[in-house]
């Protein structure tokens, strides 16, 4: 990508592409990048099978090839515009773009120059985006336009470009992502003098406004707090008024309570003092009476209360015996049970001790017949293992000596070797001369025969011992 471009004061290219000769080459092959959209026509006409994003082409003599950057463009541009209220005001934004339908573009800019048609392209965005921010701002005043130049003038102006490039009928084929406005100038240095003065007053007023409103609200609330704390005292004076006045009438009344029960106490000891009195009188005629019957009743009464003394002593011990013997039977109840239940638990700890004795008696026994059962089976293992071995011992002994071989020659070899002769001598052609009562090989039968003879000897003698 190149430096920045500047088309002219007001509007400038960030992200212009480089000069490029591959389409101006006349026969060979035209490749674009994989941000590019390449265009064929053959004779004329659309060539749609070698065109397309990053396609490539093989160029004849009569045929024509554009290539257009679908990348990401920027602009910034630059605008001076009076406002509203007659301040003029000199904005600065950047825009960014790509083309969306390099086909629809195409019928709208020759791209034959591709570093030119960018550039005018990137101009006449320029141009509509300063066209617009000019009205927009003659529409707004110094402060909105300090204030909202995002929301009020950046969005704005992005919708209204978007209407005119990126329309799906009448459009250019281009997609606007994305507008800023960067800086705002007043141009007139007085003008900017007096609103910097006009917005440090406003800042120094407000200042002392919310001094003002804090000091108010102090104000107030320290007067809140003496009001409240003035109504607590009273308040607070009320009550220690009002318990000492419960407090006084509770003493009265204490002191009418304590009076009314100290009269009530001094009249129950007068009351009391005349009933001991008429009870004294009362007992000592009582006396006088009964002393006067006493020398009358005496004797009877005498013994009457001692009958009576004697009854009652009798009752009472029969009570007393009754209760001992009920005593005694519950007592002894109580002990027959515990007896009863001493003997239940020794004849369960008997039954449990003598369960347990025969299951390990059991146990024991089968433990030791398997033991004495694994040595009866071991001493088998021995014994057979000792007469294999045995076996082999005699058998091997019986192949190594002398008579051995000599039974094993006689029982395989000499089978073996008489075969091999009587093959041998199958076609053979002997000539015999027979002696008077002799037999052919007779001499040599005899000699066979009286070899194994004395060979069967020695081994059936050897066989004996």
């Amino acid at each position: 990508m190149s430096n920045k471009v500047e088309l002219d004061q007001d509007v400038a290219v960030t992200t212009n592409s480089p000069n490029d000769n591959r389409t101006k080459i006349s026969f060979g092959y035209v490749s674009a990048y994989p941000h590019e959209y390449l265009i064929h026509f053959r004779h004329g006409k659309f060539h749609q099978k070698t065109s397309g994003q990053g396609a490539s082409c093989f160029k004849r003599f009569q045929d024509t090839v554009f290539i257009i950057p679908t990348s990401l463009k920027e602009i910034v541009f630059q605008a001076n515009q009076l406002s509203k209220d007659n301040v003029d005001l000199r904005l600065r934004g950047m825009a960014v773009y790509h083309i969306k339908e390099p086909l629809k573009i195409y019928s709208l800019i020759n791209f034959s120059d591709r570093q030119r048609a960018e550039e005018k392209l990137a101009k006449m965005i320029g141009d509509l985006c300063r066209s617009t921010v000019k009205w927009l701002v003659a529409n707004m005043e110094v402060d909105e336009c300090m204030r909202k130049r995002k929301e009020e003038i950046a969005d704005t102006l992005k919708q209204e470009i978007s209407k005119v490039v990126a329309d799906a009928d009448n459009g250019w084929g281009i997609e606007i992502l994305t507008i800023d406005i960067q800086d705002i100038y007043i141009q007139d240095d007085e003008i900017f003098t007096a609103m910097q003065a006009k917005f440090k007053a406003d800042k120094v007023r407000e200042s002392e406004i919310v001094q003002l409103e804090t000091s108010r609200t102090l104000e107030v609330k320290r007067l809140d707090n003496d009001r409240q704390l003035a109504e607590y005292r009273k308040n607070n004076e009320l009550e220690k008024a009002r318990i000492a006045a419960e407090l006084k009438n509770e003493q009265l009344t204490l002191a009418q309570q304590t009076e009314a029960k100290e009269y009530g106490l001094k009249m129950f000891h007068l009351k009391e003092k005349e009933q001991l009195e008429r009870y004294q009188q009362e007992q000592k005629i009582e006396r006088d009476k009964q002393a006067k019957l006493l020398n009358i009743d005496t004797a009877q009464a005498i013994e009457e209360r001692t009958q009576t003394q004697v009854l009652a002593k009798l009752k009472q011990d029969a009570h007393l015996e009754a209760v001992r013997i009920q005593t005694r039977q519950e007592q002894d109840e109580k002990q027959f049970a515990l007896d009863r239940y001493r003997v239940e638990q020794n004849e369960s700890l008997a039954d449990y001790k003598q369960t347990q004795n025969l299951n390990r008696e059991r146990q024991q026994a089968q433990t030791k017949h398997e033991i004495e059962q694994q040595a009866v089976e071991t001493n088998r293992l021995i014994h057979e293992e000792e007469v294999a071995t045995l076996k082999k011992r005699i058998k091997v002994e019986n192949q190594i000596t002398p008579t051995g071989l000599e039974r094993q020659f006689i029982d395989n070899a000499l089978p073996k070797i008489a075969k091999s002769l009587g093959k041998s001598l199958q076609n053979a052609r002997i000539s015999i001369v027979q002696g008077e009562g002799g037999l052919p090989f007779q001499m040599l039968v005899n000699e066979i025969i009286g070899v194994l003879r004395s060979r069967l000897e020695r081994l059936e003698s050897h066989d004996g011992e």
